[in-house]
C-alpha cells in the first residue's frame, strides 16, 4: 500500500493467515505467512478507522455462521461484518451516549461467542454490550461511568467476557449466556491502568496487560465465581 496504513492490530486466524487492522486510510489486510501474500480490504469506507477483529476464547479472528468476520469502526461507532470472499460489507451503529460523537464514544475491543452468533463489544465512552449477528439488532446494553473506560476485552470457551477497566483499574466480569455480573475484580496495583486481558485456554487463567505498571498480571488462583 503506497499510502499511510497505521497497523493497528495483529490476530491470526485458524488457517495461519494473519490479519491487520489499520486506522490510516481505513484499511484490513490479510496475510499469507506461506506464500507472503498480501489482500487489502478496503471496503468500509472512509471514516471508518477500523480498530478490532472479533475473536474467539482462542484469542483468533472470528468467522459467523456466513463466513464473515467483524471488526470496530472506531470512527462511526459501528460494527462492521465483511465477507473475505465476495467482500460483501454491513455495517450497524452502535448505541451512543447523548450528546457524544462516534469518536468520544470510541467502540474498541471485540469477541464472539462459541455459538458464532454474538458479538460482544467496549466502548472507551460509552459502555458494554451485545449484537446479534443473525437478527443484526443489538441487545444487552451495559453502561459505565464516564472515565472507567472499557477496552480489549476477552472471552472464555463458556462464553464469559473480561472486559479491562482501564480508569478504574479493574476487570469486569459477565456471564453472556446467563446475561449476568459475576464480579469486578480490583487490581493490586491501582494505578495500573487496566488495558487488555488475554483468556489462556490452557491453563484457564487470564493475563491482564496494563499501560501504567510496566508489569503483566497473571489470576493464579483460577477463582472466576
Amino acid at each position: 500500500f503506497d499510502k499511510a496504513s497505521g497497523p493497528h492490530t495483529i490476530v491470526d486466524d485458524p488457517s495461519g493467515n494473519l490479519w491487520v487492522t489499520s486506522i490510516e486510510n481505513d484499511l484490513l489486510m490479510r496475510l499469507d505467512p506461506e506464500t507472503e501474500e498480501w489482500t487489502i480490504f478496503q471496503d468500509f469506507g472512509p471514516g471508518s478507522l477500523i480498530h478490532d477483529l472479533a475473536m474467539d476464547s482462542n484469542f483468533q479472528v472470528a468467522h459467523d455462521a456466513k463466513g464473515r468476520l467483524w471488526a470496530t469502526l472506531i470512527g462511526q461507532n459501528k460494527v462492521g461484518g465483511i465477507n473475505p470472499q465476495t467482500r460483501k460489507t454491513v455495517s450497524f451503529e452502535a448505541p451512543q451516549p447523548a450528546g457524544k460523537s462516534a469518536i468520544h464514544t470510541a467502540i474498541y475491543g471485540m469477541v464472539m461467542d462459541s455459538e458464532r452468533k454474538h458479538l460482544w463489544y467496549a466502548q472507551l465512552g460509552g459502555g458494554v454490550g451485545s449484537f446479534n449477528v443473525e437478527t443484526l439488532k443489538f441487545e444487552t446494553h451495559i453502561p459505565f461511568e464516564m472515565g472507567e473506560g472499557p477496552r480489549r476485552l476477552a472471552i472464555d470457551e463458556d462464553d464469559r467476557i473480561y472486559v479491562p477497566l482501564m480508569g478504574s483499574s479493574e476487570v469486569f466480569i459477565y456471564d453472556t449466556r446467563a446475561r449476568k455480573e459475576l464480579a469486578r475484580v480490583k487490581l493490586p496495583d491501582r494505578w495500573a491502568a487496566t488495558y487488555n486481558v488475554t483468556w489462556d485456554p490452557w491453563r484457564k487463567c487470564l493475563w491482564v496487560g496494563t499501560t501504567n505498571a510496566d508489569t503483566f498480571l497473571k489470576d493464579a488462583t483460577g477463582d472466576r465465581r
